[in-house]
């Protein structure tokens, strides 16, 4: 099940039930909203934003322009709930940027969507969540069948290095065990004086 988890700054609490649907209430402090805006996202599988003022459009551009940016936020889908189509001008003045070359992405839904309504909306975001998930498993196991491939090239070839030492040190080994054997057997036959049957 989803879980609503609500942030909102000291300066606004007055008894800690202001969001009695909430099933976590985080309450930050400091000076400025950069806090809050930093555990909105923290965890997060997907933002929506609801219609509002300058604080909405701040953290909505907020996230558009780390995801635009490739920062921490670049995987989680954002919706806009466009009820009456209150983000319409907002969506024109991005496409119109994008048009312009301003924005990076190649689609605008990579940095920001909207939906006229609630299920459409929370749709859109499943959708998007769930295609990532697939997409980092993909990876996961991608990256671990390189780092198994790799791990058997490396096995392989400290096999044949192995092998292929062997293989060209042996006779120079066997020389040398060979040469200092017969050396062995002439002190010997000197020491005993048989050195006349010598060759």
């Amino acid at each position: 099940d989803p879980t609503v988890v609500c942030v909102i700054h000291e300066r606004w609490v007055l008894d800690l039930s202001e969001f009695k649907e909430a099933d976590e209430l985080i309450v930050v402090t400091g000076d400025d909203l950069a806090e809050r805006k930093s555990k909105l996202l923290e965890g997060a599988d997907a933002i929506v934003a609801l219609p509002g003022g300058l604080g909405t459009f701040d953290e909505v551009c907020d996230v558009a322009c780390q995801k635009q940016l490739g920062m921490n936020c670049d995987k989680i889908p954002v919706c806009l709930l466009n009820i009456d189509g209150f983000f319409d001008g907002f969506m024109t003045q991005l496409k119109r940027a994008k048009k312009d070359g301003l924005l990076h992405q190649k689609d605008l839904d990579d940095i920001i969507h909207a939906e006229g309504s609630e299920a459409a909306c929370l749709t859109w975001c499943q959708t998007k969540h769930e295609a990532r998930v697939k997409e980092e498993r993909e990876t996961a196991a991608t990256e671990r069948e390189a780092a198994a491939t790799l791990e058997a090239e490396a096995v392989g070839k400290i096999t044949l290095m192995g092998t292929l030492k062997r293989s060209l040190l042996l006779p120079p080994i066997c020389a040398l065990y060979t040469w200092m054997f017969m050396q062995t057997i002439y002190i010997f036959m000197y020491l005993s004086g048989e050195t006349r049957n010598m060759i």
